[in-house]
């Protein structure tokens, strides 16, 4: 997708994440159960919202440059916008 803003990067898109607890397949119908949730979670709204929208808001760009679930490409990206904006 072709950004205005120059950067080469996906958006997230709005959807959920999730991990299997096993191998298998799964079929359009099928149940599936949040086992467990990561204390850290973060709405994928949220990355969002920083990416596009707020990103000069500090608190919410550290929070993510420190998130360990976060690949490091995208951990790198929040801590050089942290250190533009701080």
């Amino acid at each position: 997708m072709a950004r205005e803003d120059g950067d080469d990067r996906d958006l997230p898109a709005e959807h959920y994440y999730l991990a299997a607890e096993r191998e298998g397949e799964v079929g359009a119908g099928d149940a599936v159960e949040l086992l467990e949730r990561h204390p850290d979670a973060v709405p994928v709204s949220e990355v969002t919202r920083l990416f596009v929208h707020d990103r000069d808001d500090l608190d919410g760009l550290r929070r993510l440059a420190s998130l360990e679930a976060l690949p490091e490409d995208w951990r790198r990206l929040f801590r050089e916008r942290t250190r533009a904006v701080g």
